[in-house]
């Protein structure tokens, strides 16, 4: 396979990809059954057969249509929020709510309407708000205009606290209490030598941010088979039970 410029951004892509889960060539090399050095060599001249392309794709738990697919988009977007914008959110949820799903409506306010039955008057005060907050903007047909992509707020930060203390637990219990209808659970509790336990926490990671990034384009695609899904994920340093009392017989 020629190194053509959209050649090159695959692998520029696959490099991106395995530096996100921690991976080094000796570690596709033993996952594809390769040398280490011919997987170096494939790697720095950025060429090679097709199926050694989709072989390497495997490795990463891809096809090369995903590849392909991933090396075609642009950066997914974000929207960083000021201190103030921040917090007046983390302290009113139900604007942050009201921000979020007329995003979901794309910026159509008679549309969210329809969906939430909210009032008019309710929504024009939510409207007021995010305006003066510089959140959005109205045009003369009352549409919002709203920035692309996803809010960046950081993980420890108020509004992070404020939606997990709030919407997570929430969402957990929902799940724990009804199951079905694509709500599923799934607990590990084991013992992970330090570097095992490094390498989830990574490709967790790594594995949120590429269906987030995933997402954003399904939505952005308009598929008429969007289905709503979040996805929740809990690590803790101890096993289930053990912290648990033990009553005397």
């Amino acid at each position: 396979m020629a190194a053509t410029p959209e050649i090159h951004r695959l692998f520029e892509t696959l490099k991106k990809l395995l530096k996100e889960r921690g991976l080094a060539y000796a570690d596709v090399a033993k996952l594809t059954g390769q040398s280490t050095a011919n997987v170096k060599r494939i790697f720095s001249q950025g060429r090679c057969s097709l199926d050694q392309l989709a072989t390497l794709c495997q490795s990463l738990d891809l096809s090369l249509e995903d590849l392909v697919t991933i090396s075609g988009r642009a950066a997914v977007p974000t929207q960083r929020l000021s201190a103030d914008q921040e917090a007046f959110l983390a302290k009113n949820l139900d604007y942050f709510a009201f921000y979020r799903q007329l995003g979901f409506a794309k910026g159509n306010v008679a549309e969210l309407r329809r969906q939430s039955g909210l009032s008019e008057a309710s929504a024009r005060k939510y409207l007021r708000k995010l305006e003066e907050l510089k959140l959005l903007e109205r045009d003369r047909d009352d549409r919002a205009k709203l920035p692309h992509g996803y809010i960046d707020a950081a993980p420890g930060g108020p509004l992070a606290l404020a939606i997990r203390r709030a919407w997570t637990l929430r969402l957990v219990a929902d799940v724990v209490e009804n199951g079905g209808d694509g709500r599923e659970m799934r607990v590990l509790s084991t013992r992970l030598a330090e570097v095992h336990r490094e390498n989830l926490e990574r490709e967790l990671g790594a594995l949120l941010d590429r269906y987030r990034e995933i997402g954003y384009w399904d939505q952005r695609g308009a598929s008429p088979s969007l289905r709503e899904t979040t996805l929740v994920v809990a690590l803790a340093p101890y096993r289930l039970g053990s912290r648990e009392r033990i009553a005397e017989l």
